[in-house]
């Protein structure tokens, strides 16, 4: 969108975010975003915090074992360009 453009309300999002899939070939439909948008269509009450805070989270995630002395694992700037490259691959192929 064009800097100083008027952005549309919230309430047209979502039918601009299906029409771009639904004119992908069938082959690419099913990896696209298509079946997200029903469950953004309302927004959620606001609440104070996070559903699953952060100090329980990282404690879920030690008792895993996993990550760098059993912390929260970091996604290095390998692995994200591994995941763009296996995204474009499966869009185009």
């Amino acid at each position: 969108m064009p800097r100083g453009s008027r952005r549309p309300g919230r309430r047209h999002w979502p039918v601009r975010l299906e029409a771009a899939p639904r004119a992908l070939p069938e082959q690419r439909r099913r990896y696209s975003v298509l079946p997200l948008p029903h469950g953004y269509r309302e927004p959620e009450p606001a609440v104070p915090g996070s559903v699953v805070p952060s100090d329980r989270f990282r404690a879920a995630v030690r008792r895993t074992g996993v990550g760098a002395a059993r912390g929260i694992p970091l996604l290095s700037a390998e692995l994200v360009l591994k995941y763009a490259s296996d995204l474009r691959r499966l869009m185009t192929g």
